[in-house]
């Protein structure tokens, strides 16, 4: 995958996944907006083409701003991995927060949106429900 001058927003840029994607597409010559929350930003290597962005996935105003000039959105970004969350909070910021980001997106005319789930929004038992509060936030988003 090589860039033709394309803009991508990454969301969860400073997790695991989202650092080893940033550094993968400023290598293809992608210029990089990286959706961090507060306190995370020093976690994402300064680079040319990479502008940080601190951000919340609730707050639609600065989702708008980060979507804003974007050809591509990776959302990655997710509670997760979390045990004492509650299955509200899960659907807040894994649900919520995933269709605020399509609807900044959509305003802004973003023209891919690339949503990374979990093998854990499988649906595992016998009724055809993930397994977790985690997977079927996960499931929920999708």
């Amino acid at each position: 995958m090589h860039s033709t001058n394309k803009r991508v927003l990454v969301t969860g840029a400073a997790g695991f996944i989202g650092r080893h994607l940033c550094d993968h597409l400023l290598g293809c010559g992608f210029f990089v907006r990286a959706l961090v929350r507060k306190g995370s930003s020093n976690l994402i290597k300064p680079a040319i083409n990479l502008e940080p962005f601190v951000g919340d996935l609730l707050d639609a105003e600065i989702l708008e701003q980060a979507c804003k000039d974007m050809d591509i959105i990776v959302h990655l970004a997710a509670l997760a991995h979390v045990s004492s969350s509650t299955q509200e909070q899960l659907q807040k910021i894994n649900v919520q927060g995933t269709k605020l980001l399509l609807a900044a997106a959509h305003k802004h005319k973003v023209q891919r949106f690339i949503f990374m789930s979990s093998i854990l929004a499988a649906k595992t038992d016998a009724q055809e429900f993930p397994a977790t509060a985690y997977g079927r936030a996960k499931l929920t988003a999708e």
